[in-house]
């Protein structure tokens, strides 16, 4: 804007001027880039203050769920360390899909106190499973893969949701509204990554748990 009026800086012109569409993922996010064209001790700056992306027609967002977890024959033993139930990210192939994660489930299989909570890194610079991360895709035309791997430190995490379970009753946390977790990745493509913790409130003793999480694929 100039004045109060737009400037238009760059045109593009499509019509009639192909038989294949322009473009294949419109849904990628804006960006800005600087590259040097000169030697290495060529250097440059680059300030962005704001952008926009819009719609004529509008939009509606249809995702399709997906679900992980420890099912039948695949519980977990918990006890007052934390423990992960499991982890979430995008493929390496996928880092450009928008995943929603909608909350998580757990249930015991006997008598006792928890507490779970729901872990978010933001692009970690390494992966926090560290022991047996087994990254396994979730399915073929999913954009997720999840893992049962031991996490290096919760403290690295940003805890976004807690709850609590108690004698068997099954605890359920979902996305409340706008307030909700999204797996994202970065320029670089190091995706976020998202955990479901489990321990035990009181005593130390073990006791098995089984757990899922749900979220919503938008892009892939």
């Amino acid at each position: 804007m100039s004045d109060g009026r737009p400037v238009v800086c760059h045109t593009m012109n499509h019509e009639n001027a192909g038989t294949t569409p322009y473009m294949s993922r419109a849904a990628l996010p804006v960006r800005y880039e600087i590259r040097a064209s000169g030697g290495a001790s060529s250097v440059g700056s680059l300030r962005m203050i704001c952008s926009t992306v819009s719609s004529e027609g509008g939009c509606e967002a249809v995702g399709l769920p997906g679900a992980a977890g420890r099912f039948y024959n695949s519980k977990v033993s918990v006890s007052d360390t934390k423990t992960n139930i499991v982890a979430i990210r995008l493929k390496s192939t996928h880092v450009r899909a928008r995943v929603v994660v909608h909350g998580f489930k757990l249930l015991s299989t006997s008598s006792a106190d928890f507490v779970c909570a729901l872990y978010h890194w933001r692009q970690p610079t390494s992966d926090p499973v560290t022991t047996n991360p087994n990254w396994t895709a979730h399915h073929a035309d999913s954009a997720v893969e999840y893992s049962y791997g031991t996490i290096r430190s919760f403290a690295d995490g940003v805890p976004r949701f807690h709850g609590f379970m108690t004698n068997q009753i099954d605890a359920v946390l979902g996305d409340a509204g706008d307030r909700v977790v999204e797996l994202l990745a970065g320029i670089d493509g190091a995706s976020d990554v998202v955990a479901v913790m489990c321990q035990r409130a009181s005593a130390s003793s073990a006791k098995d748990v089984f757990g899922s999480i749900s979220w919503s694929e938008y892009a892939s």
